[in-house]
């Protein structure tokens, strides 16, 4: 961004310029007869904090979506890492969270015109960028939801309610529960509803943990496998599945070399599983710049990520090292920790919580997907925008504004150059802001 701009930029920390900045914007939208759905032009002019959130109410959100079914698999970690090398992978995890915020909300204030990821991507390194986006992050986003609506019909199974029995009709009973949380439109409003969700993963994890502290399995150290080739001769049926794979290449054999190989090979496999398990419980990095954005003060989201990171792996810690040291030997290390719970209220109990906790989940997750489809997808310029506009034209949908849209931009400006000029003129702060918005 050029240096004699930079005073022109809007104050992120003075509510009054703020406001001002988003007048500029909706004045801008005004002139050229749309708004810029790309840069998210706020529909609310000057009340622009209203509906926006405090960071508290932030950290729910990202906890909610954050601290999830992830959780229980860490004692299979520390099975199969050890302890000390759980305690490495889950503090690597946390810093690299907390990085993650600090760098994300960076980006966002040196570029406040920019509220979608694929617009960072261009910005960043143009058309490649932009789709780099798209098949990497966007990706994430659209089959995120998809995920939670199976993992939320596995739930209600597991509740055994009466006259549902399948997975169709425990799909048809999460959908009837989603319509009314997928009516919240703004993250602000979600965010409340995130502090239950939130609530009830912790009450399912204390649930889980007094099970196993007061009575549950008890015994040794998660199968006594500290190391990991003794995880790997244990029960986990992914490990005993790499072990297979490794006999049926040959690459065992009576060769002494070919056995350390062997076994060299195996034991990175069961490494490469328990991060992949660290990594899935650090996950959701692909709702953040959503989150930012919602705040009344972005510059905030770093201590959203940081007070996160600290939070979760103090969380994840306790999750893991309890459970690897109560659990039986024999106890697989791919299985949830969930399942040593005995068939009983607890176990009914712990399940509905993990319920709330996932339709939460989902609900956060629908809000950024059908967010991304109302933005993105508005814009003429990507495939995107070009599938949103055929599918409403074939709705009946379309109207002037999406009229206007399809107007070739180039066209569009030059017959709208005189009209620029002249209100450039009689509104000359707001053409040096757009100025230093654009030309960054």
């Amino acid at each position: 961004m050029s240096p004699g701009l930079a005073t022109e930029e809007p104050s992120w920390h003075d509510p009054l310029l703020q406001n001002a900045y988003h007048d500029d914007e909706a004045e801008l939208g005004r002139r050229h007869g749309r708004y810029n759905s790309d840069s998210e032009v706020s529909v609310e002019g000057s009340a622009q904090h209203q509906g926006r959130s405090s960071w508290p109410l932030a950290l729910a959100l990202l906890l909610a979506d954050m601290f999830g079914l992830g959780a229980l698999t860490l004692p299979g970690v520390f099975s199969r890492l050890g302890s000390v090398g759980a305690l490495v992978a889950l503090c690597v995890g946390g810093l690299g969270m907390a990085y993650s915020g600090s760098l994300l909300t960076r980006l966002a204030l040196a570029a406040p015109d920019l509220r979608l990821y694929h617009q960072l991507g261009e910005r960043a390194m143009g058309r490649t960028g932009r789709r780099l986006v798209y098949a990497t992050v966007y990706v994430l986003v659209a089959t995120t939801p998809v995920v939670f609506h199976i993992i939320c019909s596995e739930a209600v199974l597991s509740l055994h309610v009466p006259g549902v029995d399948t997975m169709l009709r425990a799909g048809l009973v999460t959908v009837a529960l989603m319509a009314p949380l997928a009516q919240m439109q703004s993250m602000h409003s979600v965010g409340w509803v995130s502090v239950v969700g939130t609530a009830t993963m912790f009450a399912a994890v204390g649930g889980v943990l007094g099970v196993l502290l007061l009575g549950g399995k008890g015994g040794g150290h998660g199968g006594g496998q500290s190391t990991l080739g003794e995880a790997a001769a244990g029960q986990s049926a992914p490990a005993l599945w790499l072990l297979r794979s490794v006999e049926e290449t040959g690459a065992l054999s009576t060769n002494e070399n070919a056995s350390q190989l062997a076994s060299l090979l195996s034991r990175s496999k069961v490494a490469i599983i328990a991060l992949l398990d660290v990594l899935f419980s650090f996950g959701g990095q692909q709702n953040w710049l959503r989150f930012a954005w919602s705040l009344r003060r972005p510059a905030e989201f770093s201590r959203v990520t940081g007070a996160g990171a600290v939070l979760m792996t103090l969380a994840y810690v306790v999750i893991g090292g309890v459970g690897y040291a109560r659990l039986e030997p024999g106890f697989d290390p791919g299985r949830p920790v969930t399942s040593v719970l005995p068939d009983g209220a607890v176990s009914t109990a712990v399940n509905a919580c993990l319920l709330v906790h996932c339709l939460i989940a989902y609900q956060i997750n629908l809000n950024v997907w059908t967010h991304l489809l109302l933005h993105a997808g508005h814009s003429p310029r990507n495939w995107l925008g070009r599938w949103v506009r055929w599918g409403k034209e074939k709705l009946g949908w379309t109207d002037a504004a999406d009229k206007a849209t399809s107007v070739d931009l180039d066209g569009a400006s030059r017959a709208s150059s005189a009209d620029d000029l002249q209100s450039a003129t009689s509104h000359p702060e707001v053409a040096r802001n757009e100025d230093a918005r654009f030309s960054a």
